[in-house]
């Protein structure tokens, strides 16, 4: 039996939210450093658990400005300041939902400068920084952010997603942010953790705030709250505070029972982030990887007696490119600093693996002379085959300088059925490559077990992308 390499599908809009692929920031003189003494880390407790994100002090030194979707319906709000190395709760003063924007008040005064906000064109080749803390880290981290172009001065989340439907299919009715909502569109990463978090410019001014948390498929969708445009609103605001946790919360708040990194290329780490069902994943997924995942699906139940969407997955995502891959639940990935690939593979009969890479690349051309290398590795593995009817499909877009390609090859026995085969999917995003190939040796050893991750490898694969933005 043959999996068919069904067309990669690969979500590269211009937004963002988690991560920073430009580097930290080093502690070095400048204003924005100054300013990232008056951020603070926030937890939130409510029914579904804990949220974690940043914030910032703002207008007066008891107002904390965050995302709403990380305190909305907490129960209990903790606010620490790690420059004056102390805490206080704080209550929810006021929220603008357009925005996703909230306004704590802390109990106790922490005694911290309060930041300014300052108007900035959403098309900006400025560097900007933001000053948070992603994915819960102990230390306050600096990351830079560079927006992304728009056709307009004043994009909206309309920018992002493709209709109202599609906005509510992954923000669900929870009325905030809302799809009227201004952004800033931002084409570096924000991580997780940074929702909240005071994007400044060199003066230290804040010009946005870290916002997003959302997700199709597991690529993750970011962007930015321009603060000269609600922030002078905030304090006055009317709007009624959510009485339940957000959907980002509900989600995607799933804690990895062990965090585990994966040092990778120089300073880069690919870290898992989240676990989750497929059929949880597929939720958010666009149209045609549901599609996708029916057929393969389909296959996998005729094969196994098993339901794919059963099955889960570890979510890593890249530090540099904000990149995020998917392997089996539990599934160990190892880095193999002589080649940079990333493997996974299954402990049981057979000889199955998942083989991935991710740079982070200064332009198209070096994005395709990585492509082109990482292709010449998996071809070189054996004396593979094209299989006529399963022909490579290509899709390149020049307007954002995105590329897909995805292969299919086989090694036919004396009957010409497979006894080995390759899924590849090939993406560069703008300047980044990303590689996920699914590679099947010794089929005619393969268990029920075998073929049910080999299915589940295959979907995994698919899903592999960069942050949508």
């Amino acid at each position: 039996m043959r999996i068919k390499n069904m067309i990669v599908v690969n979500f590269i809009f211009t937004v963002a939210f988690v991560m920073g692929s430009w580097g930290v920031v080093s502690a070095q003189s400048g204003s924005h450093v100054v300013s990232s003494k008056s951020v603070v880390s926030i937890s939130a407790t409510g029914p579904e658990g804990t949220s974690v994100g940043s914030g910032f002090v703002w207008k007066k030194s008891t107002y904390v400005v965050t995302a709403l979707h990380v305190v909305a319906g907490a129960k209990q709000i903790e606010v620490y300041s790690e420059t004056q190395k102390a805490g206080t709760s704080a209550d929810l003063a006021a929220v603008i939902m357009e925005a996703d924007l909230a306004l704590l008040q802390l109990k106790d005064d922490l005694g911290l400068t309060p930041l300014q906000e300052t108007a900035v064109s959403p098309n900006s080749t400025a560097e900007f920084y933001i000053w948070g803390y992603p994915h819960n880290v102990a230390k306050m981290q600096g990351d830079f952010i560079r927006f992304s172009l728009s056709q307009t001065q004043t994009p909206t989340m309309k920018s992002i997603f493709k209709s109202a439907s599609q906005f509510r299919k992954i923000v669900g009715d929870q009325g905030y942010p809302t799809f009227k909502a201004r952004i800033l569109r931002i084409s570096t990463t924000i991580q997780p953790g940074h929702s909240g978090a005071p994007i400044l410019d060199k003066s230290g001014k804040v010009v946005g705030i870290g916002d997003g948390g959302l997700r199709q498929g597991i690529a993750r969708i970011n962007w930015a709250i321009p603060a000269s445009v609600y922030l002078p609103h905030l304090e006055n605001s009317r709007d009624a505070p959510p009485s339940t946790t957000s959907r980002q919360t509900r989600l995607f708040g799933k804690r990895v029972e062990e965090k585990v990194k994966v040092m990778t290329l120089g300073n880069s780490t690919l870290e898992k982030v989240w676990t989750a069902s497929l059929q949880e994943v597929l939720s958010t997924a666009d149209p045609e990887l549901v599609e996708m995942f029916n057929d393969i699906s389909q296959e996998a139940l005729e094969e196994t007696g098993k339901n794919l969407g059963d099955a889960w997955i570890d979510v890593y995502e890249d530090s540099q490119t904000g990149a995020t891959i998917a392997v089996p639940r539990d599934f160990p990935v190892q880095y193999h600093p002589d080649n940079g690939l990333l493997i996974t593979e299954y402990p049981g009969k057979g000889n199955l693996a998942m083989i991935i890479q991710i740079l982070m690349k200064d332009s198209f051309d070096q994005g395709m002379k990585a492509l082109r290398a990482y292709e010449e590795v998996l071809h070189n593995l054996t004396s593979w085959r094209t299989d006529p009817e399963i022909p490579d499909d290509e899709d390149f877009d020049p307007t954002d300088s995105s590329l897909v390609i995805s292969q299919f090859r086989y090694v036919p026995d004396e009957n010409n059925e497979a006894t080995d085969e390759m899924n590849l999917s090939l993406v560069i995003d703008r300047n980044d490559f990303l590689g996920a190939a699914v590679v099947a040796r010794n089929m005619a050893d393969f268990d029920e077990e075998a073929w049910y991750q080999l299915y589940v490898m295959h979907m995994c694969s698919e899903l592999a992308d960069f942050p949508i933005d």
